[in-house]
């Protein structure tokens, strides 16, 4: 009811990320699946538990709110409403890959490089969204522990071309720095 009603930002103060849903049906699922045998005999329980549909109603309740949300999020967008757009994508549907992308479609870029830190995207992904964002320090920092630098190049390469050749120079520099001419030389090449 409430996301039928034009206060969307209540409505969402009140949803249930579907994975939480979604992990409660699987556990209480598993529990029901474990005691499901045939039965001993045809008698009616009336105060007994059922089971049958429980599943089907389960997954068309989840189908019902993925479509809600999805709703939502075009009319929060239409609104120009960004954060509330995101948080339905990053909060209730769980699709991080697609909110980042939104966040930097509206030139959000540190909240897009924090939520793709913080969900732990690939590192290579990280780092091209902290390069985006302007923070190369963070950047290098996260190339040089995962070592995904060279991926993240290729991505930047794609879409922000200047950024990815300041990315291959600064992993050089710092090759070169340390002492290791070799691959520093490589990778400016």
């Amino acid at each position: 009811d409430k996301f039928s009603s034009d206060d969307l930002t209540d409505a969402l103060k009140h949803a249930i990320p579907l994975n939480d849903l979604n992990n409660a049906f699987q556990e209480r699922l598993s529990h029901s699946m474990n005691s499901l045998g045939p039965r001993s005999d045809l008698s009616i329980r009336p105060y007994g538990a059922t089971s049958g549909s429980v599943v089907n109603l389960e997954q068309e309740f989840l189908s019902l709110l993925r479509t809600t949300y999805e709703r939502s999020f075009v009319k929060l967008d239409a609104a120009q409403k960004i954060a509330e757009a995101a948080f339905v994508l990053a909060e209730l549907l769980k699709d991080i890959t697609r909110a980042v992308s939104y966040l930097e479609q509206h030139k959000m870029y540190v909240m897009a490089a924090e939520l793709a830190e913080g969900q732990k995207l690939p590192a290579p992904r990280i780092i091209r969204q902290w390069v985006v964002a302007g923070d190369f320090d963070r950047a290098m920092h996260i190339a040089i522990i995962s070592g995904c630098y060279e991926e993240a190049i290729t991505l930047l390469e794609r879409t922000h071309a200047p950024q990815a050749q300041q990315l291959r120079w600064h992993c050089a520099q710092l090759h070169f720095e340390s002492g290791n001419l070799s691959l520093a030389v490589e990778i400016a090449w």
